[in-house]
């Protein structure tokens, strides 16, 4: 068996949020040489390792129960960081919800990808901007457009659909019919859980599923030919906030055009030259559930791995993602620092947790030291008085000179607790 290749041959990162959506991209390789092993310290990403086709793919996933663009953006900045020296195009994969219209039936299941139109290069963030005139948000500022070598790729790709079939699907259902478990994990669900409702009907609070949910709620909508997931190209909706209101996103849609929401992609856009690929698992509504998340992350995965079939080996013609993103210029350096202003913080905190131990300590003490001599006093008193020592023979050193000795040791050890006469 051939060694597995070196860390600076991985031209492509591909970026998960979920786990379900992590699984889904290793189903995709044809060669998985597993987990990273060896990697800088400051870099808390874990990596896996594979080839598809011609490229070599490098896989992370955000942190699990993490989840927006800025652990987006940190776990990108340290995908580039760590592939400096080979890194060159990134793809955000994974699920989101549906905005469908009439110009688009988006259904569960397919799959929806960034394309650049006008001034936007294919993701918008629907949450930032200024409040206007009458509440609404005027947004400003542009996203960065996808690489040019996977828009080509799109390109070539979306001809080939013309003439010949597609090989997404096929990838799809290889994908699902590996195991027992990958069927559980990944199969699609029956076409009757598929359920578009009208934005004025909202899921019931207290109703776990959408049995309760009446028919005539629903959306009319004519079944398919295809069974396989349909391919939708357009603008991405991106934010920090959660859509799960059909009134919500139907406002939002009419305003952008969006096809589908996510909440990861405005953060790498900027900075990472990514492609956004979501399959979709919803319809961003308050009938939300996890039926065809699975589903939907292996659909979004399959179209990634015959997109990369059009993409040329070594992708040469794109710069190091490290090159031309501005906020990485001197990160190495910035990275260290921020690691070492966490480790001083962490040594400062613990200083003031023993300094608080140690004034502590020095109170009691002296209070201590107050009382003994207090009871040495007396025992002077009576000796006075008596010409003979009170003092008795469990007492430190016997007399009450020996008594104020021990007292101030007490707090001298309290000041410095490592001194040699401890």
């Amino acid at each position: 068996m051939e060694s597995p290749p070196s860390r600076n041959e991985f031209q492509i990162g591909w970026i998960c949020a979920l786990p379900i959506e992590a699984a889904a991209a290793i189903q995709m390789l044809d060669e998985n040489f597993g987990i990273l092993q060896e990697q800088e310290r400051t870099d808390t990403n874990t990596y896996n390792l594979g080839r598809i086709d011609r490229h070599y793919v490098v896989i992370a996933c955000l942190p699990d129960g993490q989840y927006g663009a800025t652990s987006a953006t940190t776990v990108a900045n340290n995908m580039m960081r760590t592939f400096s020296d080979s890194l060159r195009i990134g793809l955000m994969v994974g699920i989101g919800g549906g905005a469908p219209s009439a110009n688009y039936d988006i259904r569960l299941g397919d799959i929806v990808v960034s394309r650049p139109e006008g001034s936007h290069g294919g993701v918008i963030q629907h949450d930032m901007g200024k409040i206007g005139k009458y509440g609404e948000i005027q947004r400003v500022g542009s996203l960065n457009s996808p690489p040019k070598s996977l828009l080509n790729a799109l390109a070539q790709m979306r001809a080939a659909e013309l003439y010949d079939d597609p090989r997404y699907p096929v990838y799809l259902q290889e994908a699902i019919g590996k195991n027992t478990r990958t069927r559980k994990t990944f199969s699609r669900p029956d076409i009757k859980l598929d359920r578009l409702f009208k934005i004025e009907h909202t899921h019931p609070e207290s109703a776990t599923s959408c049995d309760q949910c009446l028919a005539e709620w629903e959306e009319n909508r004519t079944s398919r030919e295809e069974s396989y997931p349909q391919i939708y190209y357009g603008t991405i909706a991106s934010g920090n906030t959660l859509i799960k209101d059909g009134k919500t996103r139907e406002a939002i849609r009419k305003e952008t055009g969006a096809l589908c929401f996510e909440m990861e992609a405005a953060g790498l856009m900027a900075d990472f030259p990514c492609l956004v690929v979501r399959g979709i698992c919803d319809y961003a509504d308050s009938h939300k559930n996890k039926q065809w998340q699975g589903y939907a992350a292996l659909a979004a995965a399959a179209f990634t791995k015959e997109l990369l079939g059009y993409v040329p080996k070594g992708v040469s013609q794109e710069s190091l993602a490290a090159d031309i993103c501005p906020l990485l210029e001197g990160i190495k350096e910035d990275q260290k620092k921020a690691f070492d202003q966490r480790e001083s913080h962490h040594r400062e905190k613990m200083e003031r947790v023993l300094t608080k131990i140690n004034v502590a300590v020095i109170k009691h003490s002296r209070r201590q030291l107050i009382k003994i001599s207090k009871i040495a006093t007396q025992i002077e008193r009576k000796e006075r008085v008596s010409g003979y020592s009170t003092a008795p023979s469990t007492c430190v050193g016997g007399t009450p000179q020996a008594m104020i000795s021990y007292g101030s040791r007490l707090t001298q050890d309290a000041v410095n607790p490592y001194s040699q006469n401890h």
